[in-house]
């Protein structure tokens, strides 16, 4: 497999980090454009008038919408110069289904994640956004697990 588009989610920790140097290596082998992605997760509203919940109105994502975005920018120039790199940040509910999206999106034909490597309680309560991609992808999820000792 060649691909024509990685798309690299991050959710801005070290763990997630840990995907940028192979899919640099890869991108630089193939000539392949990378997208670094963050997605914000938006809490749903409850509309006003709604029986349950007192009404919100929709929080103010775009101060950490910026902070991620240049996070992404400085990720970014760690990746091999010659490698066309674009970042983007988005806002969705559910953070797997924001992934499949905008890789369908941006014609992304390649997704590598980073697990964290969680299992028992902690993946019940904090669930698997690799495990929610890997259900939803039409395109082939490229999983980097967590080093020995993480």
């Amino acid at each position: 497999m060649r691909p024509d588009h990685i798309l690299l989610p991050l959710d801005l920790s070290t763990e997630a980090r840990r995907a940028l140097g192979p899919v640099g290596e890869l991108a630089r082998q193939n000539g392949s454009k990378v997208t670094l992605l963050h997605v914000v997760l938006a809490l749903a509203e409850v509309p006003e008038g709604a029986r349950l919940g007192t009404p919100v109105g929709a929080p103010d994502y775009q101060h950490e919408r910026v902070e991620a975005e240049q996070l992404l920018r400085e990720l970014a120039e760690t990746l091999p110069s010659e490698v066309d790199v674009s970042v983007e940040v988005t806002t969705a509910t559910r953070v797997p289904k924001g992934i499949v999206d905008c890789a369908e999106e941006r014609g992304a034909d390649l997704i590598v994640m980073s697990t964290h490597g969680r299992s028992g309680v902690r993946r019940m309560v904090l669930g698997s956004v690799t495990d929610g991609v890997l259900r939803r992808a039409h395109m082939p999820v490229l999983c980097i697990p967590p080093a020995d000792g993480e």
